[in-house]
């Protein structure tokens, strides 16, 4: 499979333009496809549908062209040159989807997918149900139905370090620490700041020096 039939995509809307961590996130993620060969899009744009939806609606426009796609969101930082996508990426047909679960639910921040027919029929249950659901986390409610009920089509990866680590530093006042999820350099794919407030983002890829990370 060439690289180039693999997209990380992205996107950010003008608060996190504004507060520049769409940019940080758009040069660190391009920095490591370029290197690798991977297909690239970062987009900048405001969209009246909510960004727990607006992923899905972009990964399905854009799946058709490629193999797969790494879906990242825009606080989310590739800091492990040494691995591929392909790394996680399983050897079994069926399973279409890989990402990881946190201490609180699916983590829809980083994940990738497999372009298959029923690829297209998850993104299409997320933005028709997603948006009916009262629930704090809507999208990954929708997924983890399906998941519970299909779990032949998803690859968790466990520890959840491997693939979408946290700082949980950052996250003390609101849960424990989790040695599974605790990010590893040299070990963790990716660096993710989920859950606060876009500044204390910014301060934390600063604080962490994130932009050296390779």
């Amino acid at each position: 499979m060439s690289n180039k039939k693999i997209l990380i995509l992205s996107s950010y809307d003008t608060k996190y333009k504004n507060i520049g961590l769409g940019q940080l996130s758009d040069a660190k993620n391009k920095e490591y496809a370029d290197k690798h060969g991977y297909s690239y899009e970062c987009r900048c744009e405001d969209s009246p549908i909510h960004y727990f939806f607006y992923k899905f609606h972009l990964i399905k426009e854009k799946l058709p062209l490629y193999d797969y796609i790494l879906w990242i969101d825009s606080d989310a930082f590739i800091v492990n040159h040494s691995k591929t996508i392909q790394d996680f990426i399983p050897d079994e047909p069926s399973k279409i989807i890989t990402l990881v679960i946190d201490q609180e639910n699916i983590n829809t921040g980083v994940f990738i997918l497999k372009n298959d027919p029923t690829s297209f029929e998850i993104l299409n249950s997320v933005i028709t149900y997603g948006p009916k659901i009262n629930h704090p986390l809507p999208d990954a409610f929708v997924l983890r139905n399906i998941f519970d009920n299909n779990p032949h089509i998803v690859n968790y990866i466990k520890p959840q370090k491997l693939l979408n680590a946290y700082k949980y530093e950052l996250y003390r006042d609101r849960m424990p620490p989790n040695p599974d999820g605790e990010f590893e350099e040299g070990l963790s794919f990716i660096l993710h700041f989920p859950g606060m407030p876009l500044q204390t983002r910014v301060d934390a890829y600063n604080h962490f020096n994130v932009k050296e990370m390779r």
